[in-house]
């Protein structure tokens, strides 16, 4: 088993004081993705907005127990956002900042496109996509379609992206394209929203609608010879390696975010410092000094709140599906249940029935044969 050493321990410590200010929106995001609005002003969502994830004099300042971080190292990563995923993943992923994109850009930009994208991010909150998944190709990245065409002085960028988080909140982005067939025929420009023949819309989601997916359409969205990533660059270091080595940066992070959501049961008291009482019927723990909202719905600790299996009433009864979703035994049949941000998904199969009551930040889910 890995121990943090003293500096990692006072980071971890700084991110489970900075994740506090998330409990506040976490539960309101599934029914208002733009309730993030409201936390914007805090330590947290002011660092996520502007950090660049790399060395660099840009870097805002974090520091704990007398150690300064940047975040630059994979480790401080995980040990950051692993802290913070206990509270509220949804909350992490509705924040403004380049988490992905900027990384990139790290990688592939030259002087003057690192200037211009970082200034964009330090000037005000601002929410940044990364556009590679395509409807026709999730998992094969490398067989996109969308097309870098040269347009005198410039390009014309046309093709379909989908499943791009936080999209409809971005003004800027970076899509990848390309210019002609092969590995090697790829390439990833910086776009800004709104722009002629650029449409993105909001993909409707069960569960984490702060991280706002969406869709891209791009018809001949212009772009300039200045906005293309890595021309100074080999064609071996601007295609395909740029995302992986991305990947591999931000893949730890993801992993330590799913850790932080499977250690939420067990720390569910961490801020308050209360012993756990017994599940209440709104469908929440309460610990002790817990306070209780003002319309009697649902108890919230201070510093953390967290949804639990109903004790009774459970699972709801099914209501009719979403107008277009499939009605055959394979495919969800949505029903909701009271409290209002927890979400049951049924899922009948002849051999066994899945439940998954999905809340703002985790899910159980329970197989019964």
């Amino acid at each position: 088993m890995y121990e943090l050493d003293g500096r990692l321990t006072a980071l971890r410590t700084r991110a489970a004081e900075w994740a506090g200010d998330l409990a506040a929106v976490g539960a309101d995001l599934d029914h208002d993705p733009d309730a993030v609005h409201r936390v914007l002003d805090t330590p947290v969502m002011r660092y996520l907005a502007t950090a660049r994830y790399a060395p660099s004099a840009d870097t805002p300042s974090l520091t704990s127990g007398g150690h300064r971080f940047s975040l630059d190292s994979v480790l401080e990563q995980v040990v950051f956002f692993e802290e913070l995923a206990v509270v509220d993943v949804g909350a992490v992923l509705a924040a403004p900042g380049a988490p992905m994109a900027g990384p990139l850009v790290d990688l592939l930009g030259d002087e003057e496109q690192r200037e211009w994208f970082f200034a964009q991010l330090r000037s005000a909150p601002t929410w940044v996509f990364f556009a590679l998944t395509e409807p026709a190709h999730g998992s094969d990245a490398a067989g996109l379609t969308t097309r870098l065409d040269p347009d005198g002085d410039g390009f014309r960028l046309t093709g379909t992206k989908r499943y791009v988080g936080n999209a409809p909140r971005a003004r800027l982005g970076v899509v990848f394209a390309r210019v002609r067939p092969g590995p090697l025929g790829l390439r990833a420009v910086l776009v800004t929203a709104p722009a002629p023949g650029l449409t993105i819309e909001a993909l409707p989601t069960i569960g984490l609608r702060g991280a706002a997916l969406g869709a891209i359409t791009m018809s001949s969205v212009a772009i300039a010879d200045d906005r293309v990533l890595g021309r100074h660059l080999p064609a071996t270091r601007r295609g395909v390696l740029s995302w992986v080595h991305v990947f591999n940066r931000i893949r730890p992070r993801v992993a330590a975010m799913g850790i932080g959501i499977a250690r939420a049961p067990a720390s569910t008291c961490a801020y308050t410092g209360g012993p756990c009482v017994r599940p209440h019927a709104t469908g929440s723990t309460r610990c002790a000094g817990a306070s209780k909202r003002s319309d009697n719905s649902t108890w919230r600790p201070p510093g953390r709140w967290m949804p639990t299996r109903r004790t009774a009433g459970w699972p709801p009864p099914p209501r009719p599906a979403p107008p277009g979703w499939p009605r055959t035994s394979r495919w969800p049949v949505w029903s909701t249940s009271a409290p209002a941000h927890a979400l049951t998904i049924r899922c009948s199969a002849s051999s066994s029935a899945t439940r998954v009551a999905w809340s703002s930040w985790r899910a159980h889910r329970t197989c019964r044969s």
